[in-house]
């Protein structure tokens, strides 16, 4: 019993980590986008900053390139949580079909344990006593 339990256990555990995982890349993703947008400077307001002449090639080329990179980060890693995600669920589906069989062969042999038991008790008590 204690060997099922450490199972569902790391199962379990093993299940919850690609949300974490998932939940790592968001906020990665949040800080690359938060780092990448340009930040009003003190003192001015958002449209002055939304009017400000456009800043160099190279320094949006840059940006755009980021931000490209980060996307791509994200899409790829979505794609494989979802594959995890998958396989995961598989591993739970086997595991369940596993326990579900070993249960049933148990609860088998407890019955026949029990037929076994019943017929030897009534052999005892309908077997004539020799006494003296």
């Amino acid at each position: 019993m204690n060997v099922i339990r450490t199972i569902l256990f790391t199962l379990c555990f093993t299940l919850l980590s690609p949300l974490a995982v998932q939940a790592k890349i968001a906020n990665t993703t949040t800080k690359i986008i938060s780092e990448t947008t340009p930040k009003p400077e003190s003192g001015t307001s958002p449209q002055k900053v939304t009017n400000a002449p456009a800043p160099s090639t190279s320094a949006a080329t840059f940006d755009d390139k980021v931000q490209r990179e980060a996307d791509d980060k994200v899409r790829r890693a979505e794609g494989e949580l979802s594959y995890l995600g998958a396989a995961y669920a598989a591993a739970f589906f086997i595991l369940a079909i596993f326990l579900w069989f070993t249960r049933r062969g148990q609860q088998r042999l407890a019955d026949e344990v029990k037929e076994l038991q019943s017929r030897i008790d009534d052999a005892l008590t309908s077997k004539p006593e020799n006494g003296a």
